[in-house]
């Protein structure tokens, strides 16, 4: 269980678990029919309306329009797209990057992609969020 995780603590079933005073990121898994984003999101509510001073989250969501978690997300306040434009501010490499992606053919180069207005590192036909390492949403 969990050999290519990246951190300490990991979940497999993140709807059976308690995020109240936690940090945590939660990558869904698009492909369990049983585990939705929606109901992801409304767990992650519930949880941090506990706790709302010491509960976040960060959720790498495809900004899909028409998904029928959207409306959560205004609905709870969140925003995933500050949180990494503050990424793209501080780091020089994503900024250029940024720059050059809307340039290039289908805003793509062999191992980037930019999605509105999110850098997603492609990686195994998966696209993955960029970050730059010293960032506060980067767990060592």
């Amino acid at each position: 269980m969990g050999r290519n995780r990246q951190v300490d603590t990991f979940w497999t079933d993140c709807l059976k678990e308690q995020w109240k005073g936690r940090i945590v990121w939660c990558n869904p898994p698009f492909s369990d029919p049983d585990v939705t984003i929606d109901a992801i999101l409304r767990h992650y509510d519930a949880e941090a309306r506990q706790a709302p001073d010491s509960t976040a989250a960060m959720f790498p969501l495809p900004d899909f329009p028409q998904a029928s978690w959207r409306p959560l997300l205004r609905e709870y306040g969140m925003d995933i797209v500050e949180a990494l434009r503050a990424e793209y501010r501080r780091c020089e490499y994503l900024r250029a990057l940024k720059e050059e992606l809307p340039g290039t053919q289908h805003h793509r180069t062999e191992h980037f992609r930019l999605v509105s207005d999110l850098i997603w590192r492609i990686a195994e036909g998966r696209y993955q969020t960029s970050y730059w390492r010293r960032t506060p949403l980067y767990e060592k």
